[in-house]
């Protein structure tokens, strides 16, 4: 394992050693397997049986046998505890670079699905891939005021997955932004994004908040805050008092965490239960880190 913490920046990459990581506190693993509700958190992974290191890449799969009509499974590995925000905002008041705030970039090195995200055969599974930076401040509370900076794939029938590849039936890869405090959503899709080919995908959150997205330092999507927007989170029973139906948007400055994922549960654009997967899916990735923008 190699990890570099300091002024200049935060960076893992990955190796064998996958629960001496965790141990040191490195990074976390989770591992939920056919949980009957996405919102509780499952106790913590020290020792997984399903991430591993294949000689290159950490691997984070999902097998069909891992899944079930009407439950929640998933694999991912982070920078921080999931679901925490305290440690997220002790980090914050500590000057850490280990998480994401503006006047810093994310980068995940190496990232590669299966090729069932390229060629169709993920579309109608209650299937999500991908990066995210995200918050987690009342999430635990049942008051979700997720802040979200993600580069993903969002599978299976319905009106929200088909809204963010902006297709009825196809799913694409789409570089996105929510914040469930503001109102404030954002998606950009990414035609000729081939997931099974490794790719460094960098986040840039720049100091006036802007938010560049990068892949193979090749600028995908550029989003400009601020902008006059509909917030069609607003039109959702939990979030009719929290902001404005349309009116200018400005994405909060919360402490964030990086994670790469792969997940059962459908986008509605709550988190709902999903369905069995009929294939084993995975992804995988060298490393990530975070460090200021130059």
């Amino acid at each position: 394992m190699t990890i570099r913490t300091d002024s200049c920046g935060f960076d893992v990459t990955f190796d064998a050693d996958v629960a001496g990581g965790i141990a040191r506190g490195d990074f976390e693993i989770l591992e939920a397997i056919r949980r009957p509700d996405p919102m509780v958190q499952p106790p913590r992974c020290l020792e997984p049986t399903r991430a591993h290191h294949d000689g290159s890449r950490l691997v984070l799969p999902l097998a069909a046998v891992d899944t079930e009509d009407g439950t929640y499974s998933a694999v991912e590995v982070s920078t921080t505890p999931c679901t925490d925000q305290v440690v997220l905002d002790r980090m914050l008041a500590e000057g850490s670079m280990r998480c994401l705030v503006p006047g810093r970039e994310a980068t995940f090195r190496g990232l590669v699905c299966s090729p069932h995200f390229d060629d169709g055969r993920a579309a109608r599974e209650t299937v999500n891939v991908g990066v995210i930076a995200q918050s987690w401040r009342g999430h635990l509370e049942g008051r979700n005021r997720l802040v979200a900076l993600a580069l993903t794939y969002v599978g299976g029938p319905g009106v929200a997955p088909a809204l963010f590849s902006r297709a009825p039936r196809r799913r694409r890869f789409v570089v996105t932004i929510v914040d469930f405090t503001t109102g404030l959503t954002w998606a950009r899709v990414l035609p000729e994004f081939r997931s099974s080919e490794p790719h460094d995908l960098t986040i840039r959150w720049l100091p006036d908040r802007d938010v560049e997205f990068l892949v193979d330092d090749h600028l995908v999507g550029s989003y400009e805050d601020g902008g006059f927007q509909v917030a069609p989170l607003k039109l959702r029973k939990p979030y009719r008092r929290g902001f404005d139906l349309v009116g200018r948007r400005h994405l909060t400055a919360e402490a964030l965490s990086l994670t790469a994922f792969v997940d059962c549960v459908s986008i509605t654009p709550d988190f709902e239960v999903g369905r069995k997967l009929s294939q084993d899916i995975w992804v995988a990735l060298e490393g990530f880190g975070i460090r200021p923008i130059a």
